[in-house]
């Protein structure tokens, strides 16, 4: 499954190591050429209603930041569309 944003640029907080679990890394709105595969959905509470906000994503590509390739990032669901690849 792969997710494509809507607009031109998207928010976006990245990984700051591959899976570490802090969301600093210094790069902070996705470009339309950032390719990223789904991983899961996210909500940062544990222990309360959970709305899952936001979608995980690994990235597979981003032209513009070579570096982020293979971190994962954290996307608002109100800026991605989903599709599905059939393969």
């Amino acid at each position: 499954m792969k997710i494509s944003k809507s607009g031109n640029t998207t928010p976006i907080e990245v990984n700051r190591g591959i899976d570490t679990g802090y969301w600093d890394f210094p790069l902070k709105e996705a470009s339309p050429q950032v390719r990223l595969s789904f991983i899961d959905f996210f909500d940062w509470d544990s222990l309360g209603i959970r709305d899952y906000q936001y979608v995980r994503t690994k990235i597979e590509e981003w032209p513009e930041h070579p570096e982020a390739a293979g971190k994962q990032a954290l996307i608002e669901v109100r800026y991605v569309e989903f599709s599905l690849k059939m393969e």
